[in-house]
């Protein structure tokens, strides 16, 4: 069995200054991305990232950091829509030894998967709230800027 997808978008976002909040009483290292903006555009969803939300990640022991973000988009035609993203970074296998911390090139290359869920007002936009979605994560060279690619399971 195989699963189709179908391309929907793609996100570039503008990640501003990071907090590193610390390790906390879990032993997890907490981290907030704040959103600042972007754009978006595919087949189906096209516009701007309204500034105002963030990404938030522990990293665990076994260096997989566990992100929960939430942010707006805003539709090429006016609609609002909520993005909840969540989902795992983690170094491929043979990277698991290196401090790749600042290092565009080898960020670009971790696997980083993601499950977006949207809440949606405007009916034209709907149809988003009764699929599931699957999205590739990446960085784009720069650590200022992420990339997300998002595909409708069929």
């Amino acid at each position: 069995m195989t699963i189709e997808t179908e391309l929907v978008t793609t996100l570039r976002l503008d990640i501003g200054t990071r907090i590193d909040v610390g390790v906390n009483q879990h032993g997890l290292h907490r981290r907030i991305a704040p959103i600042e903006g972007g754009e978006f555009d595919g087949p189906k969803l096209s516009g701007t990232v309204v500034p105002g939300g963030a990404d938030w990640s522990v990293q665990r022991a076994d260096r997989v950091s566990e992100h929960s973000a939430s942010y707006v988009l805003r539709t090429h035609d006016g609609a609002f829509i909520t993005i909840h993203n969540s989902g795992y970074l983690r170094l491929r296998y043979e990277q698991s030894h290196l401090d790749i911390r600042g290092d565009a090139d080898k960020i670009s290359s971790w696997y980083f998967r993601l499950t977006p869920r949207f809440e949606v007002a405007d009916p034209r936009y709907r149809w988003l709230t009764s699929s599931i979605f699957v999205a590739d994560a990446r960085n784009t060279g720069s650590i200022d800027r992420s990339e997300i690619t998002i595909f409708q399971v069929l």
